[in-house]
């Protein structure tokens, strides 16, 4: 297995996220008043940037060893973590935090895919399980509602996100291959949300987000 190092990936993203919204800031409550939040908006950025990175190093992998359908579930998920990232960046604002770099981790990419789609599985479950419900109540605690939705729809997402690679690793487990795996993944651009069809949807089950605007891999 190789390691990459993603600190400057990480830093290169938050300063490019910073410098590219220009959403206008409107303070919904005070730093002090959502200290434990903001903390809470801090350490989902840097997972989320870092789990980007490591599903973008994943989904290179998998084309390495031609498994392109599983390259594209895992370049789908990278682009749901931005998402995440860019809804907390936005939220940070409103409370008045204009500025923060996120921390990158070395991170072993394994040559068997199996145990790529387990770390991503460990990954996401970590979160929907025990991080995004301890964030959620402290949001509700500390009254940040922006933040309480943000959560909310991250924690759908990434409980999603793992079904799929469940589903990826099954297959791959059962068949030696990703033959069966979906070509075709979506996007929802406003909750992250990630979905191999949108036939028969005309919103999205998370946010309400009509699917025509979803990202196609």
């Amino acid at each position: 297995m190789r390691k990459f190092n993603l600190i400057a990936w990480g830093i290169v993203l938050s300063v490019v996220l910073f410098a590219c919204n220009q959403t206008p800031k409107t303070t919904e409550k005070s730093a002090e008043e959502a200290e434990l939040t903001i903390e809470n908006l801090k350490a989902a950025i840097n997972g989320e940037n870092n789990a980007r990175v490591k599903y973008s190093f994943f989904s290179a992998k998998a084309e390495e060893v031609k498994m392109l359908n599983i390259a594209k579930l895992f370049a789908a998920a990278a682009k749901a973590e931005l998402v995440h990232t860019n809804n907390y960046i936005v939220v940070l604002r409103g409370l008045g935090v204009d500025e923060f770099r996120t921390i990158g981790e070395d991170h072993p990419i394994h040559e068997d895919m199996a145990k790529n789609l387990e770390d991503a599985i460990a990954g996401e479950t970590y979160e929907f399980t025990e991080m995004y419900p301890v964030f959620i109540e402290t949001a509700k605690a500390e009254n940040v509602s922006a933040a309480v939705k943000s959560f909310e729809q991250a924690m759908k997402a990434e409980k999603r996100h793992a079904e799929h690679y469940q589903a990826a690793l099954e297959l791959l487990k059962a068949e030696g291959n990703d033959k069966n795996v979906s070509s075709k993944w979506y996007v929802c651009p406003i909750c992250g949300e990630l979905t191999h069809t949108i036939e028969g949807m005309s919103n999205c089950f998370i946010c309400g987000e009509k699917v025509e605007r979803f990202k196609k891999f």
